[in-house]
């Protein structure tokens, strides 16, 4: 944004110096002037230095702030990346604690669930019989 205001200030320059727009050096009529008679009788002193200090002071802060807007989208661009980083990192990790997992399960032996209720002990072994 910040660099397309220069570019809108850069325009109006030049449409206001060299194509003679945007109140140029010389009033044209016709050319965003009016038509109908008017006279124009110019601005003061006072306010021709009012809208160079103006703008003087907005283009200052407008290179500030792209400044610290680049300084800072920097910044933000490592963050990004070294998060990025601990995110993969930490996906690697769940994903080799998992394969870990899934390989000790998969050394196990198979065992029925009945077989080890029939190798509980007898209290155990009573509440899941059914009454005779």
């Amino acid at each position: 944004m910040a660099v397309l205001c220069l570019l809108v200030g850069l325009i109006f320059i030049i449409a206001r110096f060299c194509c003679n727009c945007c109140g140029g050096l010389k009033a044209t009529p016709g050319c965003m002037c009016p038509t109908a008679g008017v006279k124009f009788k110019g601005y003061t002193t006072g306010q021709i230095w009012a809208v160079k200090i103006g703008m003087i002071v907005v283009t200052v802060g407008i290179v500030v702030c792209m400044s610290v807007g680049y300084a800072n989208n920097k910044d933000l661009s490592t963050g990004v990346k070294d998060f990025r980083d601990v995110l993969i990192d930490t996906g690697e990790l769940v994903y080799d604690r998992t394969k870990t997992l899934r390989d000790a399960l998969a050394d196990l032996p198979c065992v029925s669930l009945l077989f080890i209720r029939d190798q509980a002990s007898p209290t155990i072994h009573s509440y899941t019989d059914e009454p005779e």
